[in-house]
C-alpha cells in the first residue's frame, strides 16, 4: 500500500469560491431559471449542480428565453462589448468576475487609455479569460501563446509595450513567454511574471515540492479537463520530476492500473475543484485497498 500525501494546498481558489457563492446567492434569491453566461468556473461537477438548482448555461445572450431573468456572469472575466449589449437590452446582471482578474481588466484598460500596445499572455485565445482580457479594448490588444508568437508580433521597437498574463498559466510558461517579449522590446513593461494569481503559484509551487520532498513517482491532479489551471498544475508537476501524473474530473476515472507501482502517492486539484470531489477520491483510493 503507498502512502498518501496532499499537497499544502489545493482546491477552491477565494474567487473561485467567491463566484460560486454568487450564483447560489442568484437561486436562493430569485429561484429556479437563473441564468449564467459560459460556465461560472471549468468544473463539471460544480456545472452540474448548478444545473439541478435551475441555473441554465448559455453562451450567447440571444438563447435567454425570458430576458426579464437575473444573468450571472463567469468568474473568467467579460469583454465590455457584452456588458454594453446587456446595457442596451435591458438584462440586469450578476457579474462574478474574480476580482484579480478585474485588476488585468483595468490595468489592460489604463494602458491603453496612455497609448501603449498590451501584449497578452495565454493558454488559448478561445479560453474565456482570454476573451474577456482582449476585450477590454477595441484595438491596441495582442495574444501570445508562445515565444514564437512574440517574434511574429507585428509591433516595432518605437511602440510602447506593456503585457499581461492569463492568471492560471504555468509559471515556467508564462516566464519564457515574458522573457520573449522583453528580449524583442527591452522597454516593455509589467508584472514580473505576468499576471498569475497567488492561488496558481501557491497550488503549483506546493504540488512540486511534495515530489521532491517525498521523492513521488505517481500524482492524481483532480479536476475538469477544460480548467486551465488544472492542467497547468499537471504539468508543472511532471517537469518537476513525476514520471506518472494523472489529471482525472472525478473518482469514476479512477483504477487500480493507475496506482499500480506507487510506493508514494501525491494527491492535489485544481483551483476550481470542490472539496467534495477530493473527498470522493480518496474514497475511492481507500476502497482500491489503497
Amino acid at each position: 500500500m503507498p502512502e498518501i500525501f496532499f499537497a499544502g494546498k489545493y482546491g477552491f481558489c477565494s474567487g473561485v469560491a467567491r463566484a460560486v457563492r454568487m450564483l447560489e446567492s442568484a437561486v436562493e434569491k430569485y429561484g429556479p431559471l437563473v441564468y449564467a453566461y459560459h460556465k461560472i468556473v471549468h468544473n463539471s461537477r460544480v456545472i452540474a449542480g448548478m444545473e439541478k438548482r435551475g441555473v441554465v448555461f448559455i453562451d450567447d445572450i440571444a438563447d435567454m428565453a425570458d430576458m426579464s431573468r437575473p444573468l450571472v456572469l463567469s468568474a473568467h472575466g467579460s469583454p465590455l462589448a457584452l456588458l454594453r449589449e446587456l446595457g442596451e437590452k435591458g438584462i440586469g446582471y450578476i457579474d462574478a468576475c474574480c476580482p484579480f482578474v478585474e485588476r488585468i481588466h483595468k490595468y489592460a484598460r489604463e494602458k491603453i487609455a496612455l497609448g501603449c500596445s498590451v501584449v497578452v499572455v495565454g493558454s488559448d485565445a478561445r479560453h474565456d479569460e482570454i476573451v474577456g482580457t482582449m476585450g477590454q479594448a477595441e484595438g491596441g490588444m495582442f495574444f501570445v501563446k508562445s515565444a514564437a508568437e512574440v517574434e511574429a508580433l507585428p509591433l516595432n521597437g518605437a511602440a510602447k509595450i506593456c503585457y499581461a498574463s492569463q492568471t492560471t498559466l504555468a509559471l515556467e510558461e508564462a516566464g519564457a513567454i515574458i522573457r520573449a517579449i522583453k528580449k524583442r522590446f527591452p522597454d516593455a513593461t509589467g508584472p514580473g511574471l505576468g499576471n498569475i494569481c497567488m492561488a496558481t503559484s501557491e497550488r503549483q509551487a506546493a504540488a512540486c515540492e511534495l515530489v521532491v520532498e517525498k521523492r513521488l513517482s505517481h500524482f492524481i491532479v483532480i479536476g475538469s479537463p477544460d480548467s486551465s489551471n488544472t492542467k497547468s498544475l499537471a504539468a508543472v508537476i511532471r517537469k518537476a520530476g513525476c514520471a506518472n501524473v494523472f489529471l482525472i474530473d472525478n473518482a469514476g476515472d479512477i483504477s487500480p492500473e493507475m496506482l499500480s507501482g506507487a510506493e508514494r502517492l501525491g494527491i492535489t486539484a485544481g483551483a476550481s475543484t470542490p472539496q467534495e470531489l477530493i473527498d470522493e477520491v480518496a474514497a475511492k483510493i481507500e476502497s482500491l485497498g489503497r
